[in-house]
């Protein structure tokens, strides 16, 4: 499995988040702290899904954060959410879909740092 996270490079884009808000700041920062608030809620969810064999959790948390995520354009996130979603909807066993979940996860949560340190 390649992992999302490739380099130390910021892993994120906010031009579409910058033109859809026509560069007004205030909006621009809402949908921020929107996916502030998502990414520890999303990746508890898909942790309690893992930890409990619940993959309908797990599918729910990655349908919920994938449209936020896009707004990033996170190389490989929306593909990743896609492969989650698709193996979770087909029960597949909780081991195969851990390492997916942990990459996801960890590269949500980098880019949610990157991000903080970016409009600090």
């Amino acid at each position: 499995m390649k992992t999302l996270i490739a380099s130390a490079e910021n892993l994120f884009d906010t031009s579409y988040i910058e033109m859809m808000c026509r560069g007004k700041q205030e909006a621009i920062l809402q949908i921020h702290q929107l996916f502030f608030e998502l990414v520890p809620e999303v990746t508890q969810k898909m942790e309690t899904g893992l930890s409990t064999g619940n993959q309908l959790l797990i599918e729910q948390a990655a349908h919920h954060i994938k449209p936020v995520a896009m707004n990033y354009a996170i190389p490989g996130v929306g593909e990743r959410i896609d492969e989650i979603e698709i193996l979770a909807r087909a029960k597949a066993d909780v081991a195969m879909l851990e390492p997916l979940v942990h990459d996801l996860t960890d590269t949500l949560q980098t880019v949610a740092s990157q991000l903080a340190e970016s409009i600090q």
